[in-house]
C-alpha cells in the first residue's frame, strides 16, 4: 500500500502534468522561442524541457534514498563531481532540436517510473530531509 503522503504527491504530480501539457500545447512556435527573462539564455521551450526531462535523475535519487543513501547524486559517469547546472545544459543540448511534443512523449515512461518509485516510499522516508548536493551554489 502506498503511504498517504506519497499518494498525495503522486496525485498532485499527475494533475500538474495534465496542466503542463495543456499549457505547452497552447503555445505557438514564437512563444516557445521567447527568452525568459529577455536577458536569459533559456527560452520558454528550454524551461519546459527542464521540467519534463528531470524524472530520470529524480527517480535515481529517490531510489538511493530508499536504499538509505540521503546524499543524492555525487558523481557523473566519468567520476567527476555532479553539477546540476552542467547536467541541465547537457540535457537541453540533447533535446533542443526535438519538437516539444516529442520531448514530452519521450518523457512519459520516465514519469511513470518516477511515480512508481515514489509509491514505494514509506511514510518515514517521505518526511526525511534530503539536500540536493548537485547545486554548487549552496
Amino acid at each position: 500500500m502506498t503511504a498517504p503522503s506519497a499518494q498525495s504527491v503522486i496525485d498532485g504530480l499527475r494533475a500538474n502534468r495534465v496542466k503542463i501539457e495543456a499549457f505547452c500545447n497552447s503555445l505557438s512556435g514564437e512563444e516557445l522561442e521567447t527568452l525568459v527573462p529577455p536577458d536569459n539564455a533559456w527560452t520558454v521551450k528550454d524551461f519546459i524541457i527542464h521540467l519534463v526531462d528531470f524524472d530520470d535523475l529524480t527517480t535515481e535519487w529517490v531510489e538511493s534514498v530508499m536504499a538509505g543513501d540521503l546524499g543524492g547524486p555525487k558523481a557523473n559517469p566519468d567520476g567527476s563531481k555532479f553539477d546540476i547546472d552542467e547536467w541541465n545544459q547537457q540535457r537541453l543540448e540533447q533535446c533542443r532540436a526535438q519538437p516539444l511534443a516529442e520531448v514530452i512523449e519521450t518523457w512519459r515512461p520516465e514519469r511513470e517510473r518516477f511515480l512508481s518509485t515514489l509509491a514505494k516510499l514509506s511514510e518515514e522516508q517521505m518526511t526525511q530531509s534530503v539536500f540536493f548536493p548537485g547545486d554548487n551554489k549552496r
